[in-house]
């Protein structure tokens, strides 16, 4: 932050980074698009690699023009941190001194033209991090940002169907524009539907809004709680049930979300929707979650409404988030302000609240309380897909919409506090690995008084930036707009994630009074890494492996039922017994080593021939259930012994039962189908006895775990506590090991766990530790 902060840019050396970090393949898939219509003169920019494209460039070019007369490409001092600006743009109705008309509301039409000529190339818009800030005691700026990522898996038509809300008016307003096929459906099922939870909608143009600037609109519509003027409901708060079944009903029209901008300024914000055409419409819709944080409240809540399971996805949420500082007391409960949602979280902390006796900024999120948030409801299958914002007089609802995959996924949270002395750039949730690249562009973009170091302030993030510079700043005695946002800070960004597999998925603001948070959520499907992320260790995918020692109590038929259900030559099976031998990586022991299916381990093998085998709750196509003798340790085999890991639990079953298909198939094991959401694990162990939570690191936990699990058993005999690893967290280099039992125990456990790991250090690649361990 600073007085005009683009004056303290090197603004050459800055573009020359950029250009070089291009030429290292970082950052191809983006594109950036700004919308500058807060200003005298309207601007549009665009910034990234693809630019460099001439026809891109073209078909952007042809669409901005078709929104104004005079429109010109170009650029001046003002436009420094993005590659190309058009002038004399008009994508909002701008400023309105004389008229009832409300400001800085988006013109339907040219939005999707520009989303279109982006689309015709293959950007798909992504994430919408809204900028802004004060420009005096009564005035303030919105800019709105939108990440456009290359569609890479074909998924989308160039088509965009955008949704405008317009709740603070009067009356209430949905607008939209779009192909004239989509316009024609949402007038039959999707207006019974909106009349149904807004009874008094209609469809009707006016003086305001016309048809000129949008194909459809429909007035008096309540998607918000309203001003609320005589009230101690709060203001403008989404009906969550409302927008969700706006939603949905888009879904089933073959659409989806991708992204949710913020139109706005001075006081007005206009949430958007964009939705883009899928190639191939799907049989069913996904279910769908909206979660709404309302911090700015006295409780804190966090509001959920959508599919059925909602339930038990808000029971989920509540275990995940009583775990973070400051939400010890959270609840499942609902009072007369909620009638619009399905469940709601009460006393959340999720931000850093008012702040009216502190110097911490107000409003500003929690790092652990968004990846809490964010990281269950990926670990249970959910994709986050969009982070709209409503809000209006002052008061900001940051909001997230997730679609179910039942694939796990992992997320990362970027929050940009340029509205702060220093400005900063705090993460949570990423590989060391991609800070370093950060520091070295930051130093470049911001000044090289950038560094990383944490405070006070930015203890609940991984991560912290102190002097960057993602802004313009507080521009006072300059033309330049104050908290205008740079393109080229954010492309490095997006360039270091990317690399290591993370992608944007939405951009929910923060903030209050004229207070205004960025912030970018990244994700990635669980363990999927990235080029530059360090290579994840082997491991077996729920499979169990028998040594050489315990071969010969399988018999030879049920190994060449196995070899014809993998479809394997017989010359796998030498592999499977020479470089899958666990005698090697256990020790010397003559004993069975068995790897439980629950329960990664490093003494597991990974074997690029065996077949993927799937998490229950998958059809999968594999080795066969009913290849197993009863009695022998199966793939799937419920009744395997735990006793070879002595005192050592696995990880409790999944939180939901199974329907299993035994009707048996040439080339089908079993399928199983939830009769509920994939949930994350639950900790076992004895209600009431206190439970100690340690991180350990990945390299330690066949050590502790001794041979046969015998080095745990002892820890558990002599001081009488349970122990068990959750190593759902291996390939991010660590394990949580949870110690149950009687407090004073609970010190002397890990004081032993933690000579352990010394003695691990000094005896590095043994396996064992039962000498050391008295």
């Amino acid at each position: 932050m600073g007085c005009c902060g683009s004056v303290n840019v090197d603004h050459p050396a800055s573009q020359a980074h950029i250009q070089k970090t291009r030429g290292n393949g970082k950052g191809q898939d983006f594109v950036i698009l700004g919308i500058k219509d807060q200003n005298m003169v309207g601007k549009v920019y665009l910034s990234g690699a693809p630019t460099s494209d001439p026809q891109l460039v073209a078909s952007v070019d042809a669409a901005v023009k078709k929104t104004n007369t005079g429109v010109e490409r170009g650029t001046d001092e003002h436009d420094k941190l993005w590659d190309i600006a058009w002038h004399n743009s008009k994508m909002t109705s701008g400023y309105q001194f004389l008229s009832l008309k409300k400001p800085f509301f988006p013109i339907g039409r040219h939005v999707v033209g520009l989303l279109d000529a982006l689309g015709e190339h293959g950007f798909i818009p992504s994430a919408a991090p809204s900028y802004g800030g004060p420009i005096s005691d009564k005035q303030s700026v919105e800019w709105p940002m939108i990440i456009c990522e290359k569609d890479v898996e074909k998924q989308y038509a160039k088509e965009t169907l955008f949704f405008g809300i317009k709740d603070q008016n009067i009356p209430g307003k949905l607008c939209v524009c779009g192909p004239a096929d989509v316009i024609e459906q949402l007038k039959g099922d999707f207006a019974s539907k909106l009349k149904q939870i807004s009874p008094e909608a209609t469809e009707a143009f006016d003086d305001y809004d016309t048809a000129k600037e949008w194909d459809l609109v429909w007035r008096n519509t309540s998607i918000t709680s309203g001003m609320q003027a005589f009230s101690l409901a709060k203001p403008y708060f989404p009906k969550g049930k409302v927008v969700f079944t706006i939603i949905e009903e888009v879904y089933k029209l073959g659409w989806r979300l991708v992204s949710t901008p913020n139109f706005g300024g001075n006081d007005v914000d206009w949430p958007c929707f964009i939705f883009k055409r899928l190639l191939e419409r799907p049989a069913s819709t996904p279910a769908l979650i909206l979660a709404a944080m309302k911090d700015q409240n006295i409780p804190g809540k966090l509001c959920l409404a959508g599919a059925p399971e909602v339930g038990d996805v808000a029971k989920l949420l509540r275990d995940a988030l009583i775990k973070v500082k400051g939400n010890d007391q959270v609840t499942l409960s609902k009072d007369e302000y909620d009638d619009d949602w399905d469940q709601v979280i009460r006393n959340t902390s999720i931000t850093t609240g008012h702040q009216a006796f502190s110097l911490k900024t107000a409003y500003f999120p929690k790092n652990d309380a968004i990846l809490a948030i964010t990281n269950t409801m990926g670990k249970a299958g959910w994709k986050l897909t969009a982070c709209p914002s409503f809000g209006g007089m002052s008061a900001s609802w940051p909001s997230m919409i997730w679609e179910y995959t039942g694939e796990p996924w992992e997320t990362a949270f970027v929050a940009i506090k340029d509205q702060n002395m220093p400005g900063k750039v705090c993460i949570g949730g990423v590989e060391k690995e991609v800070c370093e690249g950060l520091l070295n562009g930051f130093k470049v973009l911001s000044g090289p008084d950038c560094e990383q170091r944490k405070d006070d302030y930015d203890k609940e993030f991984d991560f912290s930036f102190r002097n960057t510079k993602m802004t313009t700043g507080h521009a006072c005695m300059s033309m330049q707009n104050s908290w205008w946002p740079y393109a080229y800070p954010m492309e490095l960004i997006l360039g270091e994630f990317h690399k290591f597999g993370w992608r944007p998925a939405g951009g929910p603001n923060f903030g209050s009074m004229m207070l205004t948070w960025p912030a970018v959520v990244f994700q990635r499907k669980a363990g999927s890494g990235g080029a530059g992320a360090p290579a994840p260790r082997a491991q077996t995918s729920r499979v169990w492996l028998p040594t050489r020692e315990s071969q010969a109590g399988i018999d030879l038929e049920i190994w060449e039922q196995l070899r014809a259900k993998t479809r394997c030559a017989w010359s796998c099976m030498s592999l499977w017994f020479e470089e899958a031998d666990l005698s090697q990586a256990c020790g010397s022991s003559p004993e069975p080593s068995y790897v439980h299916p629950d329960l990664q381990d490093d003494r597991s093998v990974d074997l690029d021939w065996m077949p993927s085998f799937e998490e229950p709750g998958a059809a999968f196509d594999g080795c066969g259930w009913e290849a197993w003798q009863p009695g022998q340790p199966g793939w799937f085999d419920e009744g395997a012994p735990f006793e070879a890991f002595g005192g050592l639990k696995a990880l409790p079953p999944l939180a939901y039962e199974f329907e299993f298909d035994s009707n048996p198939r040439p080339s089908r094991g079993r399928s199983s189908s939830p009769k509920g959401p994939r949930t994350s694990r639950r900790v076992l162990g004895v209600p009431g006895a206190a439970t100690l939570e340690e991180k350990v690191e990945q390299k330690y936990v066949g050590y502790l775990l001794g041979r046969g699990g015998q080095t745990v058993k002892e820890i558990c005999g002599l001081w009488q506590v349970e122990m068990w690893f959750d190593q759902s967290t291996a390939k991010e280099g660590y394990s949580t090991l949870y110690i149950q039992g009687d407090p004073s125990a609970l010190d002397q456990a890990k004081v032993g766990v933690e000579r352990l790991m010394r003695s691990c250090d000094k005896r590095e690649g043994s396996r064992s530790a039962d000498s050391d361990f008295r």
